[in-house]
């Protein structure tokens, strides 16, 4: 609901604005009086009323500066829009929805500060822990799931790196060229596990030359 309270001297403006607004099509989601303010204003006991009663149910009450006068003692102190030199129907709607959308702004606003608070708490108690050593990352699950993780990879692999794995001096001096014939899925698990294995074979034939 929108409506408009005025002195007499004020009824062609006041209607002309009342039509001009109810052409815009728009909606608000507040109750809301304009108030048009002129020299006469202050002294009409109808806009007075009308003033109070709004402000006492709670609607959004706008003085609209007509002409140079002092804004009625309730609302002195709200934002005043300015019509001494006419008006433009679409900048009134987009005040009146500024003003209609303050407060969900105005509330938005405290909750997102709210929200960015608790955030900031949870993270600072977490770094805290963190420092103080009373929370910790769980390592050993970690290193099981590692764990666990390698071992199901070595089972599906082993059976296609044992074709590589070096058995003899003669293999492991071919070994550059043996990497080289081994595809690029295998070849980095290939170069592991024949630097793991050689040198164990080669223990075994000095030990056996030796003999």
């Amino acid at each position: 609901m929108l409506n408009i309270t005025y002195a007499p001297s004020e009824a062609e403006l006041a209607e002309k604005l009342q039509n001009d607004l109810g052409q815009a099509a728009f909606e608000l989601e507040n109750n809301f009086l304009i108030v048009l303010v002129a020299p006469e204003s202050s002294s009409e006991e109808t806009v007075e009323k009308a003033i109070k009663d709004a402000l006492a149910e709670g609607h959004k009450v706008v003085p609209f500066m007509v002409r140079d006068a002092a804004v009625p003692q309730p609302i002195r102190n709200m934002p005043v829009f300015n019509m001494k030199n006419n008006y433009k129907i679409n900048k009134v709607v987009d005040y009146l929805k500024k003003v209609d959308q303050g407060e969900r702004i105005k509330s938005n606003n405290q909750a997102f500060l709210f929200l960015g608070i608790i955030v900031l708490i949870v993270f600072t108690l977490s770094m805290i822990g963190l420092a103080s050593g009373l929370v910790a990352f769980p390592r050993d699950e970690y290193d099981a799931a590692i764990a666990t993780e390698n071992a199901a990879r070595d089972a599906l692999i082993q059976p296609t790196l044992d074709v590589w794995q070096p058995r003899s001096t003669e293999d492991a001096e071919n070994f550059p060229a043996t990497v080289e014939a081994v595809g690029t899925r295998y070849r980095s698990f290939v170069i592991m596990t024949a630097t793991a294995i050689a040198p164990s074979n080669f223990e075994d034939e000095a030990s056996s030359a030796d003999e």
